[in-house]
């Protein structure tokens, strides 16, 4: 194969698309659909806790988009459900 020739979504400032950070979970919420998850990642921002967060999109597995604050900061797992990233 052709290295570097996969397609990767972009990555914008400290957004991590496609990528769900499991595990470190200390509270989760419902939030508003958003195409960058900046809800969770600001919530993340305003908690000091918080060292990285993960955006679950609508659709894959509940109706509704849900925001995961993590305390530790897990390794990053590529899927296609979630956009992350890394605060603290």
């Amino acid at each position: 194969g052709v290295r570097g020739a996969a397609v990767i979504e972009p990555k914008l400032d400290e957004l991590e698309f496609s990528i769900d950070r499991v595990g470190g979970d200390y509270r989760s919420f419902e939030t508003t659909p958003d195409p960058r998850g900046k809800a969770c990642a600001a919530a993340c921002q305003t908690e000091s806790r918080c060292r990285a967060w993960t955006y679950r999109r609508p659709g894959y597995g509940t109706a509704a988009p849900r925001c995961y604050l993590k305390d530790a900061i897990k390794p990053p797992r590529p899927r296609p459900c979630c956009i992350s990233g890394a605060v603290r």
